[in-house]
Order: structure tokens, then sequence, then C-alpha cells
């Protein structure tokens, strides 16, 4: 599974595994005592989804483990406001690392895990737009109005696991890319 992290000043935090499908496990460490003004999670439309903790003070590490069985599969965004300043995670919830009616099925890819180049077979009917991203939801590529096959060029990108994210009318799918 995945491990998320983000880093700012003397501020560091985790989510793991991510992609998750019950629980994810949120870690923070501090060099400093830090206040905690919030720590609310979104869904990706922007709506409060729950909020976590408000007015916490900690040095050291805070681990805590979020149990997100009651959530529909997504992107959710997990915000920290931590001494006046904003920090945020992209958390995946993929209990079957697809969504709606794209399934598996409709797609291939290969070889997988990669050394320099990918090939995706799929519906062109079905998909209409393809896009890889790194574990922390940067964007690396993405295309609309695909056709397939199609060879993605993987040479540039340093060995580790990446997203390769299919949606199309019907829904989204997320395959775990790896590449040598």
């Amino acid at each position: 599974m995945g491990h998320l992290s983000a880093q700012n000043d003397s501020l560091q935090w985790h989510a793991s595994p991510n992609p998750f499908q019950s629980d994810v496990n949120i870690q923070m460490d501090s060099l400093n005592s830090d206040t905690i003004s919030q720590v609310v999670l979104y869904n990706i439309q922007g709506q409060v989804i729950d909020t976590l903790f408000q007015q916490l003070v900690w040095t050291g590490q805070l681990t805590f483990t979020y149990t997100g069985s009651q959530l529909n599969d997504g992107v959710y965004i997990l915000s920290a406001r931590v001494n006046q300043k904003a920090y945020s995670l992209k958390l995946i919830k993929n209990g079957s690392i697809g969504l709606s009616e794209l399934s598996k099925n409709e797609s291939s890819i290969y070889p997988n895990p990669a050394q320099n180049e990918i090939f995706v077979e799929f519906d062109p009917e079905v998909l209409k737009n393809l896009k890889l991203t790194d574990l922390r939801g940067s964007v690396i590529w993405e295309k609309d109005k695909v056709s397939s096959p199609l060879r993605i060029d993987m040479s540039y990108l340093r060995a580790g696991s990446y997203l390769l994210h299919f949606s199309g009318d019907q829904g989204l799918s997320i395959s775990r890319i790896t590449k040598l």
C-alpha cells in the first residue's frame, strides 16, 4: 500500500495506507510545540465530511487512525491548521480500486511494473480522460479524448508508484502503476 507524506517547516505528516480501504493511519511529527486549531476531512467538492480535532497542543509525535469505512470511494482532502499555517494531504478511499461502472476488465495496462513505457488498452466509447499522478496527487500527464491503444512514456520518471486515473461518463477507476 502507498504512503503519502508532506513536509513544511518543522512539521511533517504521513498517511498510510493511501489509497485506503477502511482505516487510514495519520502521523504528525513536530520539532516544536505546536497548536492544531483544527483537522478537517473534506470531500473533493470542498464539503466538510468530519472534524477530527480542534484546539490541540502537542510536541513530538501525534498518531491517530481515522476509520473511513462509512465513506464512499473517492478523493478526500485532510486539512490541518497548525500554528496558523494550513497543511493538506490528499487521501483516496478505494474499497475496490475502481469506482462506478468503469472496471479493470474494460482496460489493460502492460507491462506493469514498467521500465520506460506502458501501454494502455481500453474501450474509447467508455473512457474520456486519462491522467497519471504521483501518490501525492500531483498531475504528471493528462490527456482528453484518448484513443486505444495508448503508449505512455515513463522513462523520465523516478522509480516508484504512480496512479493512473481513468474517467468517463460512467465514473472513475484508478490503477496503480510501478516504475522500476
